[in-house]
């Protein structure tokens, strides 16, 4: 039997949302179960964490970059054996993923169909800080990032305030760019809610350290330390991340081990990288307060180019969300530089969904010999910086389109939807 369009039609609506669903099942819910059962490296160290602190032992003898409030919200796990507070610990991200990826869908809604609001959810469900199965706390703190942007879109400005203090106490990087954001745009409701949900478990935190002996300047010094020594900001730092003699550097999706590959001394790819951020920040501010903008321009542009400024793996990577997100939902941007746009950004989602350098390096055993070959170095194992430049490229071009597509009768994209 010959199908008409409409059956066409019909067995494409329902088989598109049938093997996303399928694809998010076996991401979100049954790899972090059954394949990645065993613990997580970085699990181990927020467990001891948990363990220290409620013993009332000290967490901030030496370089740490969490927070008293990180620590504090932490502390749960250390009242339950590793094997359960391993199993606990992924169940809450798995909770907090399927809930953030339903409030995606549900906003894409407003403007796609159901079989492209489907892979939109899909192309973000996929991406690694999506997949609840390390033992980063990131992989928790970049969905609620985005969980507290939803509501927020929704008008849930309290519950969105309180989400976003709770990710702003475990991992503060990922949430201030959105807390800023907010502010910028008057939210002001969203930004206090967010602020005394930091402040108050910092302040629960400390006084918990300070009943055992820490003090307020140990506990700065450490975090000072902890900052300087990952992000790859002194040189010992540099030369254990970023050093050009490292083997799986590019595993970090920093733009410091490019440019120490490329001859710059490690004071100077500080420089450059940190100069990227001055700028990063100026460009979300345009693109946020500029008329027509929104906190997601804003988020869109700033979220790429943040993640290339410092140390900091897959994990991390559910703030790119926003430009896909955008790229998605972008109405009147089906021709010209807007549609290349679009597609800059969604295609280089998906060079991030797994470590080109890593697996080349330890995976497939290719030798010294073949890595110091400058196509290795420059070409294959940076990409996934030249991604992320590529998606904050992308993400400026739908921006600078969004207000002008009305005008142009391009489109019917209600620019007021998204915060």
């Amino acid at each position: 039997m010959e199908l008409t369009p409409s059956i066409k039609h019909g067995v494409a609506v329902r088989s598109v949302p049938f093997l996303c669903a399928a694809l998010l099942t076996g991401n979100l819910i049954i790899a972090p179960i059954f394949w990645y059962a065993g613990y997580h490296p970085d699990f181990h160290t927020i467990h001891g964490f948990a363990t220290k602190f409620l013993e009332g032992r000290s967490v901030y003898a030496r370089a740490n970059p969490y927070l008293p409030s990180a620590v504090f919200l932490l502390a749960p796990l250390g009242l339950l054996d590793k094997p359960t507070a391993w199993l606990i610990w992924k169940l809450v991200m798995m909770s907090v993923v399927l809930v953030t990826i339903s409030g995606i869908y549900r906003l894409s809604r407003l403007s796609l169909s159901i079989p492209l609001a489907w892979c939109c959810a899909t192309n973000i469900g996929l991406l690694a800080g999506m997949t609840p199965k390390t033992g980063n706390p990131g992989n928790l703190v970049g969905p609620l990032v985005v969980l507290a942007w939803i509501l927020m879109a929704r008008n849930r400005e309290k519950t969105a305030g309180g989400i976003l203090g709770i990710a702003l106490a475990l991992k503060y990087p990922l949430g201030l760019p959105l807390l800023g954001l907010a502010l910028l745009k008057r939210r002001l409701k969203f930004a206090a809610t967010a602020f005394l949900v930091f402040a108050a478990t910092n302040s629960i935190a400390l006084l918990w350290l300070a009943r055992n002996g820490e003090t307020l300047g140990s506990v700065c010094r450490a975090v000072k330390d902890g900052i300087v020594l990952v992000g790859g900001y002194n040189d010992y730092g540099f030369n254990a991340w970023f050093n050009a003699d490292v083997r799986g550097r590019y595993s970090t999706l920093s733009a410091m081990p490019l440019l120490s590959g490329l001859g710059l001394s490690p004071s100077w790819s500080r420089g450059v990288t940190l100069g990227l951020c001055m700028f990063a920040v100026i460009l979300a501010v345009y693109t946020t307060v500029r008329k027509d903008g929104t906190i997601l321009c804003g988020l869109s542009v700033f979220s790429p180019l943040f993640l290339t400024l410092t140390y900091h793996r897959y994990y991390d990577s559910a703030l790119l969300v926003f430009p896909i997100f955008l790229a998605w939902t972008q109405c009147g941007a089906s021709k010209g530089w807007p549609m290349v746009a679009r597609a800059a950004v969604v295609l280089g989602s998906l060079f991030l969904l797994r470590s080109i350098a890593y697996n080349l390096v330890y995976r497939s055993g290719v030798g010294d010999e073949m890595l110091r070959w400058w196509f290795f170095n420059f070409l294959v194992c940076p990409i996934h910086i030249y991604a992320l430049f590529c998606i904050a490229l992308g993400a400026f071009v739908l921006c600078v389109a969004y207000g002008h597509s009305d005008r142009e009768g391009e489109g019917n994209c209600n620019t007021e939807k998204y915060p």
